[in-house]
Formats: structure tokens, C-alpha cells, sequence
């Protein structure tokens, strides 16, 4: 199954346990989760000080980094045994988490961040030559950060988890003041007038440092979120199915088609799901082509193995999801057929008779003489009552096609799909 089949699973496990009691869960009907997950992290900011160790959470003061490097034309640097004091006291001007695309956007403020390291340099910055290693310290004023990242999916241990890949960050810094020690080793005098002409400087400096102020920031901010989902996955995530809602997640194959008809070349096969108007899909593909399938000898069967997946959310049942097929030969209709989506969770096969219309006119009959097969122009109306009993049809065959359907909520709302029947 793809992302959003495997959210489902997360959510009907997470929802099986017992969140922190200062955690509130999220309603599932919102798209948009980031208020939700923003005002839980204010009820937890409180305790990141000394750390949160039931959520993998470390101490924020200080948070302990063991290296970071900058590498760039003018200037080499390497910060060894980081420690960033003050992390616990930052802002949390927004935060933006899309459920469906999982998208996800962090603005934060650090107000006065404080760090000590161990440094070596090499190189220029403003006009002076370093080459030189020691002690360094640092504070900053207002440091702003945003990040824009997506989440993904990735096993470990043979579970699913999420993690925030692909991150992109602007960083800003309203102020700062810096120390090296030993920047001109045996000579303190030399020392610190170099100092005083880096703060005197601090923005044209910090320029020097963005990139290591972002891979710090950045690693400060999704690190702690990627630990956060590594043990509590969803706890973040945990949607509360009390609001009326559902969700249904279908994945599977349309295996073969059995047509009657000679063999030939170029056969495929067209899939389009239908549901009613409560019916929102939540990701997958709504249709879809196969590839082209050659038959050898009269007779057999129309191998497919065309992969559908989808994932809808309704809050009735009413307009339960069908599939409607066509199945064609080179550009000849072989026959149309529908289902609906089976209503019990766990895996299914079912099979699906296969017609095509007959002509109904004589334009019709004179255009099927000259090998011309009526059509449908829109093959959906199959799985609606529009006019479908003024439609002559003829048998053609059939199709198989094997589900794997996962639901969530649906029993909650007091739904009964009763038992499967063999």
C-alpha cells in the first residue's frame, strides 16, 4: 500500500493507546492540522527544558551538538562539542501541517540563544587571516528562522515511520555578539582587537556563518521532530473519528478479462472510480489506463494486473464507491462492467460481468456492419440510475478484480457491514 493506506493503519494502532495526558488529539475532519498540532507543542514547550524522555524529546538547555562545518572559498570552519543554551524560550509564530499532501511549515523565533564550542579556522573573513583553533563563544538576538519540508514515510524495525525530508530554511539574525580565544595564539593583545572588529561587523559576519547557523537551526528543529515521530509516530496525528467522519482505503488489481472475443493485439483497459457527493478522495488516482496486452491464442484471458489505489473520506455511507471498467481492443470496445467496492475490510476477489451497448437505430445497425461498436461517451453513468434501463446491452465476458480495503471509524458511527458470505 502507498502513504495514505498506511496512515489509516498508523491511526487505528495510535488511537489503540494511551496518549500523554497533556497531549490533546486532533480532529480528523480538519485538512489543515497545524493549529491543532501548534497548541499541542505550547502544552509540552514547558517541559522541553530538562527534556521529554516518554517522547524522545532532548534537554533544550542546553542541547548538546557534536559538530558542525562550514567549508566555502574564503573560509574553512569546523565547531566541535556545541552547546545552545536558551532553546527552550523560543517562539512559535506558526506552524502549517497539510494532512493530505503532508506539507509541512515551521516560522520560529529564538529570542536569546546563547552557545559555547570548541572552534578551528582557516581563512579570511572581513580582512583579516585566521588560522588558528580554541575556545568560542556566542550569543544571538532574535534569531528567525522558516522551514519548509515535506514528511515521509520510511520502515524501520519493520514499522512504518515518518520523518521531515527535503527541508528548505531562511534564516535571520536581528543581532549578535562573538568570542574566539587564540585567534592570534600568544597574543592577547591581537586577539582582542580581532574580536572587536568581528562584533563591530557582526552582520557582515554572520553572512559568513549562514550556512552553519541553518544546518544547526535546521537540525535543532527537524531533528527534534523527526525523534518526536520516530517514537510516537502519529501521536501528533491521532484524529479523534467522533466528528462523523470515515475513512476508506482501497488498494488492489484488476487482474484479467475474460472477453468473448478473437485474439489479437493492442487490448486494454480503462478504470474510473464513482462515489456520491459526501465522498472526498484523499489521495490515490480517481482512474486510470493499463498497459497493452497482447493474446496469443483465442481463448485466453487478458492479463492486466493494472494496480488501483485510493482513499476517501465520507461521513455516510450513501454513494458507496464503485469502479467502472472498459476494456478495449485497439480502439474497438470489448465490453464495459462496474462493482462496487466491498464493503468489509480484508481481501477480496470479485468478479465482474463485462457488456457492451447494442445499437438502437438504424444509423447504429448501418455503423455496426462497418465495424463501428457504440459507445458510451461517458462510461460512469453505468454506476448511476441515469437513463441506464433505456440502454440495450449484450453479454461479453468478464473481469476479475482483487481488493484490499481498510476502514477507519466506520463501526464508531454504528455502522454494521455484517458478515461476508461465502
Amino acid at each position: 500500500m502507498q502513504r495514505s493506506c498506511v496512515i489509516v493503519l498508523l491511526i487505528g494502532f495510535v488511537a489503540s493507546k494511551k496518549l500523554p495526558s497533556y497531549i490533546e488529539p486532533c480532529p480528523r475532519s480538519v485538512k489543515e492540522a497545524g493549529p491543532c498540532i501548534l497548541k499541542n507543542v505550547k502544552i509540552i514547550q514547558p517541559k522541553m527544558e530538562k527534556g521529554i524522555p516518554e517522547m524522545l524529546i532532548p534537554a533544550l538547555n542546553p542541547l548538546v551538538i557534536t559538530e558542525s562545518r562550514l567549508d566555502t572559498k574564503t573560509i574553512i570552519a569546523a565547531f566541535h562539542d556545541i552547546k545552545m543554551y536558551n532553546l527552550h524560550n523560543f517562539e512559535l509564530l506558526e506552524l502549517k501541517f497539510n494532512i493530505e499532501t503532508l506539507e509541512i511549515y515551521i516560522s520560529i523565533n529564538f529570542p536569546n540563544m546563547a552557545c559555547t564550542s570548541r572552534y578551528s579556522l582557516k581563512g579570511k573573513i572581513l580582512l583579516l587571516e585566521f588560522d588558528s583553533h580554541g575556545k568560542a563563544q556566542g550569543n544571538f538576538t532574535n534569531l528567525w528562522a522558516d522551514l519548509k519540508g515535506k514528511m515521509e514515510l520510511y520502515d524501520k524495525e519493520g514499522k512504518k515511520h515518518f520523518k521531515i525530508n527535503n527541508v528548505d530554511m531562511n534564516l535571520k539574525v536581528s543581532g549578535a555578539s562573538m568570542y574566539f580565544e587564540d585567534i592570534f595564539p600568544n597574543n592577547k593583545e591581537l586577539t582582542e582587537n580581532a574580536n572587536r572588529v568581528l562584533n563591530e561587523n557582526s552582520q557582515d559576519v554572520i553572512k559568513d556563518f549562514v550556512p552553519v547557523l541553518i544546518e544547526t537551526v535546521k537540525s535543532i528543529v527537524a531533528g527534534i521532530a523527526n525523534r518526536i515521530f520516530e517514537k510516537n509516530v502519529l501521536h501528533l496525528l491521532v484524529f479523534n473519528m467522533a466528528d462523523g467522519t470515515f475513512l476508506l482505503c482501497l488498494s488492489g488489481q484488476i487482474e484479467w478479462a475474460d472477453v468473448l472475443a478473437s485474439s489479437g493485439s493492442s487490448w486494454h483497459c480503462k478504470y474510473e472510480f464513482c462515489a456520491g457527493p459526501d465522498w472526498r478522495i484523499l489521495g490515490g488516482l480517481e482512474a486510470g489506463l493499463s498497459q497493452i496486452v497482447n493474446i496469443v491464442n483465442n481463448g485466453d484471458k487478458v492479463i492486466l494486473n493494472l494496480p488501483i489505489e485510493i482513499q476517501y473520506k465520507s461521513t455516510n455511507p450513501y454513494g458507496w464507491p464503485q469502479i467502472v471498467l472498459s476494456i478495449y481492443k485497439e480502439m474497438q470496445l470489448a465490453g464495459y462492467g462496474r462493482c462496487h467496492v466491498p464493503l468489509k475490510p480484508g481481501n477480496h476477489k470479485v468478479e465482474v460481468s463485462l457488456s457492451k451497448p447494442q445499437a438502437s437505430s438504424m444509423l447504429g445497425y448501418l455503423a455496426s456492419f462497418f465495424g463501428y461498436q457504440p459507445e458510451l461517451l461517458q462510461p460512469k453513468m453505468l454506476a448511476t440510475t441515469a437513463g441506464n434501463n433505456l440502454i440495450l446491452m449484450e453479454t461479453s465476458g468478464s473481469a476479475q478484480i482483487s481488493f484490499n480495503i481498510v476502514t477507519q471509524g466506520f463501526n464508531a458511527l454504528g455502522y454494521d457491514v455484517g458478515v461476508v458470505r461465502d
